[in-house]
């Protein structure tokens, strides 16, 4: 009867209702006695439950809350199904998502692997779409775009080539689209980002499925920053934040509302810009994003040091560098250790203690140098390192 519940409230996409109901499912599963139950039957209920129940909790931004619920008994449980092997590896693939949402990118790239072990030979080409999906956005974050694009490329011809193909499979197709696009954009191929992301729009409209149409439509509007159509950018911005509004999606405002920041701060609309990103700090430090807060307080730093504002830029620059360093994301950790560095320069040039200065700034600029070859950008790591040796 609770699960029976459960299902209608995921219909109506009442998240909130259905995460409750799930949980009392669990709670009812344990209290059912083992002459009415085999313990193989009670694993594949408590993983078929605990696997809807984190997949509900990525969706609603309760991140720190799935690593919880994905304990390590979890999920080094012995299970025999095929079914209950298949809400392991669920499980599996959702904490990865959590824990790239948390921005532990390396933590999730072990979370994905493992589920494509688990399904290797399984015949299950949806959810190992999904995990190669999973794998390839952890590689974009982690400098590796082009091994992203060319992995998510080779599951995508598996996936349409595979007798398993679900028809009804579209919200999943759609992501590993977005996947595609959003590694295009970070080899500055364009057209071939548009091109994906178009397949994904439309592959999200045709599941009904707002929180993926949410971040197609983020994608869509990257493309358009990046082209320098900004117009077009800020009102596609606009329509994702909406959606997400209208579904509580948590960490897609937050995401939107950082976006949202940068693209009024390159109109130079500080007041604006300023008020979105504090705006997206206060919701990642509630959903323990730190990816929020590497890009956020990164961009409030560059607004502030413009403004002349330098305690508050340094406090901020010093902020991203704590949450791109837990991280482990090359990317994030340079441009913040960089901005650090323009905002100890500027300090120096105001008539702080030089002497105390310099080597932090070395130190800065030494750091993003590292991080940016990590991140597999030798221009900037070159010009990083220049600029270190000429201090």
């Amino acid at each position: 009867y609770l699960k029976r519940a459960a299902k209608h409230e995921l219909a109506l996409y009442d998240l909130e209702a259905a995460i409750t109901t799930f949980k009392a499912c669990l709670s009812t599963l344990m209290l059912i006695p083992s002459a009415e139950m085999s313990e193989q039957r009670r694993n594949e209920l408590r993983f078929e439950f605990t696997a809807e129940l984190v997949r509900l909790r990525v969706l609603t931004g309760s991140l720190q809350q799935v690593i919880e619920d994905t304990d390590d008994a979890l999920l080094s449980a012995q299970v025999e199904s095929r079914s209950a092997r298949r809400s392991q590896a669920t499980v599996f693939m959702w904490r990865g998502w959590a824990l790239m949402r948390l921005g532990r990118y390396q933590d999730a790239q072990e979370a994905f692997s493992s589920v494509g072990s688990m399904l290797e030979g399984s015949g299950d080409a949806s959810l190992t779409l999904q995990a190669a999906t999973g794998l390839a956005s952890t590689k974009d974050k982690l400098g590796d775009a082009l091994g992203a694009s060319s992995s998510i490329i080779e599951a995508i011809a598996a996936y349409e080539a595979s007798a398993a193909h679900q028809g009804d499979d579209a919200v999943h197709l759609s992501a590993a689209y977005r996947a595609l696009g959003n590694s295009r954009i970070l080899q500055k191929a364009f057209d071939e980002a548009r091109e994906a992301f178009e397949r994904a729009y439309g592959l999200a409209e045709e599941a009904n499925a707002p929180e993926t149409l949410v971040d197609v439509l983020n994608g869509q509007a990257t493309v358009h920053y990046y082209l320098g159509e900004v117009p077009a950018a800020e009102a596609t911005f606009k329509k994702a934040l909406e959606i997400a509004d209208q579904w509580d999606l948590i960490e897609h405002r937050t995401v939107l509302l950082n976006n949202l920041g940068e693209l009024a701060w390159s109109r130079k609309a500080s007041a604006e810009a300023l008020d979105l990103l504090e705006r997206a700090e206060a919701l990642s430090r509630f959903v323990g994003m730190d990816v929020g807060l590497a890009d956020g307080c990164r961009l409030q730093a560059e607004i502030q040091l413009s403004l002349g504002q330098l305690t508050l830029a340094e406090e901020h620059a010093l902020i991203a560098i704590d949450a791109a360093e837990r991280m482990a994301a090359p990317r994030y950790i340079a441009f913040a250790q960089r901005t650090l560095a323009e905002v100890l320069g500027r300090r120096q040039e105001a008539g702080d203690d030089e002497a105390l200065l310099i080597p932090r700034m070395r130190a800065a600029l030494n750091a993003a140098a590292q991080a940016f070859e990590r991140a597999k950008m030798p221009q900037e790591a070159d010009a990083s390192r220049a600029l270190s040796q000429a201090l």
